[in-house]
């Protein structure tokens, strides 16, 4: 329109703008301007003058800035196939980890478990899904796990290649192997029995637990058990290793308290997806270590004990 024309003169477009403007061969007329009379000889206006109109070119209607165009809508990214082996591929990038925020998360974990499934249900409202696309967390207690374990050695090994059996037995089996297996166990028991049947909402899309969400739960879990049953045991083992009944006890608070705290984190991971229902079963495994806890201890069970002597065949004496 004229009043553009008039609002642009003297500025300076793109370099875009302009070697586009040089490509238009044929600039196309706008409208008419208002009319402007003209008099032939100054006075008022006769019939013969005549009133001319105007044509002003606007080559501004066809340049348009070479912008690429993008999606309207962006699809989630899934872990159903693809969204897995990048995942893995994350382990060896220690640039793209966050540690100081998997730091804050590991305390959170000790001390306030709710806080970090409540981010978690943060993380499903922006990026569309339930686990972490970080593995740094998995990495640091996988860390803290062979840390401790060469701390165990220290103390009770007495071969090199003992210490490297154990170690190996402690990350891959007793950490990635028997958590993937609990995770599966728990990730078919809640897509199998407890997902949400709802009738009255025929055309919602249907929701299914990722299976590594449920190996995040377990991760989340296992991480303050490892600070009491693999480093507080460390500390207080001298005396729990003795025989007697005041060792039994302690070993046997110390594991129950630690079990039951690990059920309850994984409670509470189930518990944040809005599409479970009845996940008060995760809490039963607890219920069951605190009514056998009184049995082992009268039948003079020691699980302090019993456990390093898998590992350490002579500590027994």
């Amino acid at each position: 329109s004229p009043r553009v024309g008039r609002a642009l003169r003297g500025v300076t477009l793109p370099r875009c703008f302009v070697a586009h403007a040089r490509r238009v061969p044929n600039p196309v007329v706008s409208d008419f301007t208002e009319p402007r009379a003209t008099t032939s000889g100054g006075g008022d206006r006769g019939p013969a003058d005549e009133i001319t109109y105007t044509r002003q070119t606007d080559s501004l209607a066809k340049l348009q800035p070479m912008v690429p165009t993008l999606p309207l809508k962006v699809p989630p990214q899934r872990y159903r196939g693809s969204g897995f082996p990048p995942y893995v591929r994350r382990l060896l990038k220690w640039r793209q980890m966050d540690l100081e925020y998997t730091a804050w998360q590991a305390w959170l974990m000790c001390v306030n478990p709710r806080l970090v499934y409540r981010h978690t249900t943060y993380r499903k409202q922006t990026k569309n899904r339930w686990a972490r696309d970080d593995p740094a967390f998995v990495v640091l207690t996988g860390l803290l796990v062979c840390f401790v374990t060469l701390l165990y050695c220290a103390f009770y090994s007495h071969a090199l290649a003992q210490t490297g059996y154990v170690t190996l037995c402690a990350v891959l089996v007793d950490y990635v192997t028997l958590g993937a297996l609990v995770a599966t166990a728990n990730w078919f028991l809640a897509n199998r029995f407890l997902r949400a049947r709802s009738a009255n909402h025929s055309h919602a899309v249907e929701q299914r637990v990722e299976w590594l969400f449920a190996f995040d739960i377990h991760v989340n879990a296992f991480f303050p058990t490892c600070i009491t049953l693999y480093l507080v045991q460390l500390v207080l083992s001298p005396l729990l290793l003795t025989t007697g009944l005041l060792p039994r006890i302690a070993s046997c608070a110390l594991y129950c308290g630690s079990l039951c705290y690990y059920h309850y984190c994984t409670f509470l991971g189930y518990a944040a997806l809005p599409f479970l229902d009845r996940t008060t079963v995760f809490l039963y495994p607890a219920y069951l270590t605190t009514a056998l806890t009184p049995i082992a201890i009268f039948a003079g069970f020691n699980p302090t004990r019993f456990v390093l002597s898998i590992y350490f065949h002579d500590i027994l004496g």
